[in-house]
């Protein structure tokens, strides 16, 4: 179990202060939902770059998209979030969840639960940060675990 955590939190420090970018996936910037699949492939648990059954999107096309009708394409992420891995009950989330948040402005991403009520995302003006939920207006609303 130490080795575990050890792997993850070795995971978990290579994102945390990288600087956003819409598409990135990485190594140098992370979009929110490049972060979640590189961080899922680190892990050793890949998931489709078409996450989407919804006009061909995939990771790399999915901002183009949401710039253009933005409340749909929230929806769109949640729905395709709904397959990835098995649904949990929030009150039972894990390090290494994914989770999809809403902030204070109301917004929908998707993140990584790190454990302590705390988790990591990438937001356009601030980069890769792992937040506290609550204490910034940061509401888990679904839990995917692989």
């Amino acid at each position: 179990m130490k080795e575990q955590k050890q792997t993850f939190a070795g995971i978990t420090a290579k994102f945390v202060g990288k600087p956003y970018s819409e598409y990135g996936k990485g190594p140098n910037s992370y979009g929110c939902l490049g972060l979640c699949y590189v961080f899922l492939k680190e892990l050793g648990k890949p998931i489709d770059e078409n996450i989407c059954q919804y006009k061909g999107l995939t990771i790399d096309n999915f901002m183009d998209a949401w710039k253009e009708n933005p409340a749909k394409l929230e929806q769109v992420m949640i729905e395709a979030f709904d397959r990835i891995g098995i649904g949990v009950p929030v009150s039972e989330k894990l390090a290494g969840d994914l989770v999809i948040i809403r902030s204070r402005s109301g917004g929908y991403f998707p993140g990584i639960y790190v454990g302590n009520s705390h988790i990591m995302a990438s937001y356009a003006d601030l980069g890769v940060r792992v937040f506290q939920i609550d204490n910034e207006g940061i509401v888990v609303i679904k839990v995917r675990r692989l």
